[in-house]
């Protein structure tokens, strides 16, 4: 799929996940992510596991994210 999902701010600050109508669909910790116009977006927290067709991704916030560089650097 050339754009496979939207990832972007959602209403409260956090993010949100929304498939694009991707051939393999989007999945969130197992679950099916609803297609744009389908559904509402699906809300990310961090360690959260997802899916884009066969790549498959760990969701990280910002303290997450320094956590793990901080420790790449030891």
């Amino acid at each position: 799929s050339r754009f496979h999902a939207f990832l972007k701010e959602g209403p409260d600050g956090g993010w949100v996940i929304q498939d694009a109508g991707s051939t393999n669909g989007t999945l969130v910790n197992g679950h099916h992510v609803p297609q744009q116009g389908h559904g509402a977006a699906m809300a990310l927290k961090a360690g959260d596991n997802v899916r884009l067709g066969q790549v498959e991704l760990t969701f990280l916030g910002a303290r997450e994210m320094y956590d793990f560089a901080r420790r790449m650097e030891r």
